[in-house]
């Protein structure tokens, strides 16, 4: 980093979101906000690169526990229901050869009623987190554990 992105990164405070910003999330949430380019509808899946198809399906559906909408592994790829109608959280083969690139895909973020409850189960389940969650009181807090090919899985809850 140059030294004068260093002090521009310096420079930047901590902004609190304002009643605006919160109502617009809020109303992303609820599906009603209106989106800025022109004929997007809303995000409908979210892929995954994984190496090993099975495995990465064991995990999702055994440790953190996902339903499996569909798999062919003949395509290589399979997706799960997110809770969200319209939503798929997909996984599909790396199909660049060699290795798939190590957390160097989507970053898929799974909201949860309770964080710590979710964040013990799936510890139960043999799922290690990357250190403590974190978050702001008012805000959100996340927890961070990684899927067999290095790919970073949030979870999340309003805090």
């Amino acid at each position: 980093m140059s030294p004068k992105a260093k002090a521009s990164a310096a420079e930047v405070e901590p902004v609190e979101p304002t009643a605006e910003a919160e109502e617009s999330r809020g109303r992303t949430r609820r599906g009603k906000r209106e989106v800025e380019l022109e004929g997007l509808k809303q995000m409908a899946l979210v892929w995954v690169w994984v190496s090993d198809l099975r495995a990465a399906v064991a995990f999702y559906k055994e440790q953190v526990g996902l339903k499996l909408g569909f798999l062919d592994e003949g395509a290589g790829w399979a997706f799960f229901a997110t809770g969200v109608d319209g939503l798929d959280f997909g996984l599909q083969v790396w199909p660049f050869g060699g290795a798939v690139p190590r957390g160097g895909g989507a970053c898929p973020v799974f909201e949860v009623v309770n964080l710590g409850e979710a964040r013990l189960a799936l510890e139960a389940r043999g799922v290690p987190f990357e250190g403590e969650s974190a978050g702001r009181e008012g805000q959100r807090r996340h927890a961070t554990f990684h899927d067999p090919d290095g790919n970073p899985v949030m979870l999340t809850q309003n805090w």
